[in-house]
């Protein structure tokens, strides 16, 4: 059982069980997959194996997705495992959300090698981030990282259940509106599984129960 069936669907406006590039939301977003993303096996079923080491594969799926990021509730989560970590200075995009509806407004979710000190970090504009928090993560193991934003927005990011940082939304200006799991510009090595983009602020119980399940613990 994966996320689309553990989870009730409220406001779910993209969903990706990545068994390939289908969208389980019905809403029809289909991703486009550039540079031959493979589908192995992942936390739940398959997963979108991006290799090791990745420097032509991203999935994207140009759509607007009817939300005003820099003052909406909005989250998105995945689940990802690292083959490697990124280089001293490279960052490794996860997820990442573009829109123009209403006020312009981005959120692109990094794993981040800051001379030699590892950070998973939130930006929503392209001069600093919202959310930078120190966390190595262990290379072979699946995590689950969501990003939650309040209308008033305030963002915050959850690692397997846990508050680890919170931010405020700085308006950016993105020149068109698409959603992007891993980037060829900031390649990831590893494996991406179960991202899903809502209209809604998903709740902390919620998030933990989430994970409390993925690990056998509901």
């Amino acid at each position: 059982m994966s996320i689309g069936e553990r989870w009730a669907q409220p406001n779910l406006l993209a969903g990706y069980h990545l068994e390939g590039v289908n969208d389980f939301s019905g809403n029809g977003n289909t991703l486009t997959n550039i540079g031959t993303v493979t589908f192995t096996m992942g936390r739940f079923g398959n997963a979108a194996n991006f290799g090791n080491p990745n420097t032509t594969k991203e999935l994207y799926c140009h759509t607007d997705l009817g939300v005003s990021l820099p003052a909406s509730n909005w989250s998105m989560e995945c689940m990802v495992n690292f083959a490697a970590a990124p280089g001293t200075g490279a960052y490794a995009l996860i997820l990442a959300w573009y829109s123009q509806t209403g006020t312009k407004g981005m959120a692109e979710l990094y794993y981040h090698n800051s001379a030699g000190t590892l950070k998973l970090e939130v930006w929503t504009i392209n001069t600093e981030p919202s959310i930078s928090v120190n966390k190595t993560l262990i290379i072979g193991k699946f995590y689950h990282i969501v990003v939650t934003q309040t209308s008033g927005g305030t963002i915050s990011l959850y690692l397997d259940g846990v508050l680890i940082g919170t931010g405020t939304h700085i308006t950016n200006n993105p020149e068109t509106s698409y959603i992007q799991v891993a980037l060829i510009d900031y390649p990831l090595s590893g494996l991406i599984d179960e991202a899903a983009f809502f209209s809604r602020t998903l709740s902390a119980i919620e998030i933990r129960r989430w994970f409390a399940w993925s690990k056998g613990l509901l």
